[in-house]
């Protein structure tokens, strides 16, 4: 392969543009109550960057107001990013990219490494003059001031502009470079790095293609293969990205986007930065190589699959007065409920309770409990309530009265991530005036305890936490503590597992079975038992693949006799619209029958119409 390949965006100029047209659909999307994400998605994304630029000066131009201003005080989070990130000129994107991993405590070496190693030197220099502007500071003193060592110069190499321009190629030269390099590697004792890092970024990637196919002519080795026995640490990291972009840069690209979404847990960082900065590049091309290498199109890895979307069509008093007349009178149309009910969005849902209070002056809830019985009611109640609400509820459930639902506590908890569980602790002592902690402290014990308890208080990192490093000496003080030892200290299991990010655990648990050659769930059911095992269990199993996990408590909550009917609601109704094609995906591979006929043999009546209505809803 090459590094020359036609690049084909997924983003291009707007054939009939007009920035004040633009402009002014922006502001009314903006203005008055509420926020039309939509117009703005379809705006904004379907402009080039050059085009967003003119919209924003026809905005401050026609509407006296600052674009981005406007943007921030309407927008939140993830999708703020998205959007700050698409206004902002491509140099001055990757300059605020570089410094946010430079800035504050500790560095991003992975963020440095994917946007400085790919770089020509006519981009390199764009952004070197752009970063200076931006931040009063040169970037190579503010590089040099967060990194050291070989890593530290070959970045500082790459950011002089020591690179020789493309269409430099000299065939001869590149004999005598394949050369130097195996000398300095396998060709000696040691590894002379720093042959290594002036040859990766001096030569031109036209010239280091020949180096390379030279280098395998000499050694019979990959230089691949050569960087894996020489070097570690972020050199080898740095000097692979390199190499990974000399031959294919969309191959390097697709691999980072699949390591920022592989298990649970996202790496949201990272998959900003990239779609953003290669929309207009070479997505395309990116998209293309994704599909090739893990049989499945970067759309659906990025999207988790609901079943259940929000209705296109929406009218909250026509579904409110639509719903009391199903309830008014001799019996009930519980098949209208279902078709209302499991056709719209939980947000929907809390617009037509307000539409029945403000409409009807009634209560929705109530005369749905009025009305319904059993595990229908159950299930239509579970739509009702806003999602963290419902977690919370059943987690009480499993705590109160006599005995605990350890299963039910292990399924909420251990899926969660840090935010999450900040939102499910925080409405729980709302609801039931007690914290969370708490009371599943006075319902477990032991190391079972211990490992809830760190969750629930909100001690694992965040996702774009990452130190392959580290990973290391964790995979080796887990089997330290368990395989390595007689006995096992439970305490290096549940510290590890409940504080690392489900990002950093998925590289713990590579790095064990490097060391140990077993993986971490043969360590685990070799080790520990009872509760702790299975939370322990569970926590793996999410950070490897959520949807396996789901699908795996779904069909044994159906398997046998008997139905577990609980554990079968909470699930479909919990991740109705978060991922539940995906799991109803695995569930099929996983078992040779879809999770719909499965539910419909063990469920009968208005309760198998409402959970077949969940999960059967179309696909998008």
């Amino acid at each position: 392969m090459s590094w020359y390949y036609t690049p084909h965006p997924t983003v291009v100029p707007a054939e009939d543009f007009d920035a004040s047209a633009d402009a002014n659909a922006l502001r009314k999307a903006m203005k008055g109550f509420g926020t039309d994400e939509q117009a703005i998605i379809d705006i904004l994304c379907a402009r080039s960057n050059a085009q967003r630029q003119e919209i924003a000066e026809a905005f401050k131009r026609e509407l006296g107001r600052d674009l981005i201003d406007d943007l921030k005080s309407e927008l939140g989070g993830k999708f703020e990013d998205v959007i700050l990130g698409l206004m902002l000129r491509p140099e001055a994107y990757l300059c605020k990219q570089l410094h946010k991993a430079m800035d504050g405590i500790g560095t991003n070496e992975k963020a440095l490494i994917e946007i400085i190693c790919p770089q020509t030197n006519d981009q390199i220099k764009a952004i070197v003059d752009c970063y200076e502007e931006m931040y009063d500071r040169p970037l190579a003193e503010h590089l040099c001031s967060e990194t050291s060592g070989s890593f530290r110069r070959l970045l500082t190499m790459i950011i002089v502009g020591a690179r020789d321009p493309q269409g430099t190629v000299d065939p001869d030269l590149a004999v005598e470079q394949a050369k130097q390099l195996y000398d300095a590697g396998e060709g000696k004792l040691g590894t002379d790095e720093e042959v290594f890092y002036k040859i990766l970024a001096h030569g031109s990637f036209d010239q280091l293609e020949i180096v390379f196919e030279e280098y395998k002519s000499l050694s019979g080795r990959t230089i691949e293969q050569a960087l894996k026995a020489e070097l570690s640490g972020e050199l080898y990291d740095a000097l692979s990205a390199i190499v990974e972009c000399v031959q294919m840069a969309p191959h390097f690209f697709a691999k980072r986007l699949h390591k920022a979404m592989d298990g649970v847990g996202t790496d949201d960082a990272t998959l900003i930065r990239i779609i953003v900065s290669r929309s207009e590049i070479d997505l395309q091309n990116i998209k293309d190589e994704f599909e090739q290498m893990y049989n499945k199109t970067l759309v659906s890895a990025v999207r988790p699959k609901p079943t259940v979307f929000p209705a296109e069509v929406f009218n909250p008093s026509e579904d409110a007065a639509a719903l009391r007349k199903a309830m008014k009178g001799f019996g009930t149309d519980e098949q209208a409920i279902i078709n209302i009910l499991c056709s719209r969005s939980n947000q929907q849902r809390q617009y037509i309770s307000e539409a029945f209070q403000r409409d009807l002056g009634r209560d929705l809830l109530k005369d749905l409990k009025s009305e319904l019985s059993g595990k229908f009611e159950d299930v239509i109640v579970g739509l009702m309530m806003p999602p963290v609400n419902y977690l919370c509820k059943q987690l009480y459930k499993a705590m109160d009265g006599i005995g605990t639902d350890e299963k039910a506590l292990i399924e909420i908890l251990c899926s969660q991530d840090n935010e999450q569980m900040h939102q499910i602790a925080h409405t729980y002592e709302e609801m039931y005036n007690r914290p969370l902690a708490e009371h599943v402290c006075s319902e477990t014990s032991g190391s079972f305890r211990r490992l809830l308890t760190l969750i629930i208080t909100g001690t694992r990192e965040s996702n774009d936490m990452c130190n392959p490093e580290l990973a290391v000496e964790q995979a080796k003080s887990l089997y330290n503590a368990g395989e390595g030892k007689w006995g096992t200290d439970e305490s290096t299991f549940y510290k590890i597992l409940a504080h690392a990010s489900f990002a950093q655990l998925e590289i713990v648990f590579e790095e064990y079975k490097k060391l140990t050659g077993r993986t971490i769930e043969q360590a685990l059911k070799a080790e520990i038992s009872g509760d702790f095992y299975e939370a322990l269990s569970a926590i793996v199993e999410c950070v490897q693949m959520a949807p396996h996990f789901f699908a795996k408590k779904l069909f044994l909550a159906m398997d046998g006799i008997g139905t577990d009917d609980k554990t079968l609601i909470r699930i479909i109704i919990s991740r109705a619209e978060i991922d539940l094609q995906n799991i109803k995906d695995e569930f099929e591979q996983m078992y040779n029958k879809t999770l719909l006929s499965m539910v419909k043999d063990e469920t009968s009546g208005d309760y198998k119409r409402v959970l077949s209505a969940l999960i059967g809803a179309r696909r998008r």
